[in-house]
C-alpha cells in the first residue's frame, strides 16, 4: 500500500514483513559510510533510525556512534518539523484526492515511526555516554514530538482510517514483546475509526 522502509515491507496481500536482519545490515553499512565519508546530520540520523528499528522489531543490536548524538538529534527535529506541517495540512489533502487519502495518513506516521525509532537510539547513547548537554537536547526534542503528537491526536479522524489496512497490526506484531506499545498502536486508533457510512436506496 506505501512503500518499504528500513527492512519493513508488504506482501502480496498488504501484511507488513519485517526483515530484522536487513534492518541491522543497512545500520551497519549507514554507520561504515558515515565513517568513512562523514556526512553530517542526514546520514546521522538515518543511522539512529536503522540502529532504533533493530532494537524496536528485536533485531540484532547495532552500537550508535555517540559522537553523531547532535547531528541526528538535529536533524530529527527538522524531520519532525516537517511532518508537524505536513500533518497540520491533512485534512486540506484529504478533502482533495480520495484515491491518496490513506497513502498520505500513512506517510505522515511513517515519519512518527522514524521518530521513535531515533528518539529511542538517542536516548540510549546518551544513557551510555552520560552527555548532559545531548541530554538537554533531547528534552528539548521532546517537547517537539510531543507538540507533533497533539497535531497528529487532532486528526485522528483521518490518522485512525489506518486501521483499516494491515499497516497498524504488522507494526504492532511485529514489535519485540518487551517494548511498550506507543498511542498509535495500543488500540486508541482503532476506537476512533469514522463509522462507515450506510446508503439505503429507497424504492419509489
Amino acid at each position: 500500500m506505501i512503500y518499504s522502509q528500513f527492512g519493513a515491507t508488504e506482501d502480496a496481500a498488504g501484511n507488513v514483513v519485517i526483515d530484522t536482519a536487513a534492518i541491522a545490515d543497512r545500520a551497519r553499512d549507514i554507520i561504515a559510510d558515515g565513517r568513512a565519508f562523514p556526512g553530517g546530520g542526514v546520514k546521522a540520523l538515518t543511522a539512529a533510525i536503522a540502529c532504533g528499528y533493530c532494537r524496536l522489531y528485536g533485531g540484532e543490536a547495532v552500537g550508535f556512534p555517540a559522537t553523531w548524538a547532535h547531528e541526528a538529534a538535529t536533524s530529527l527535529k527538522g524531520l519532525i518539523e516537517a511532518a508537524h506541517v505536513a500533518a497540520e495540512n491533512l485534512p486540506a489533502a484529504w478533502a482533495t484526492d480520495r484515491d491518496t487519502q490513506k497513502p498520505l495518513a500513512a506517510a505522515v506516521m511513517f515519519e512518527r515511526m522514524d521518530a521513535w525509532a531515533a528518539s529511542s537510539t538517542l536516548d540510549a547513547a546518551v544513557e551510555a555516554a552520560g552527555d548532559a548537554e545531548i541530554a538537554e537536547e533531547l528534552e528539548a526534542l521532546a517537547a517537539v514530538i510531543y507538540e507533533f503528537d497533539a497535531v497528529l491526536w487532532d486528526r485522528v479522524d483521518v490518522i485512525a482510517t489506518l486501521a483499516e489496512t494491515q499497516l497498524l497490526a504488522g507494526w504492532r506484531a511485529s514489535l519485540a514483546p518487551s517494548v511498550q506499545l506507543p498511542w498509535w498502536l495500543d488500540g486508541r486508533l482503532e476506537m476512533n475509526l469514522p463509522p462507515k457510512r450506510v446508503y439505503v436506496i429507497r424504492s419509489a
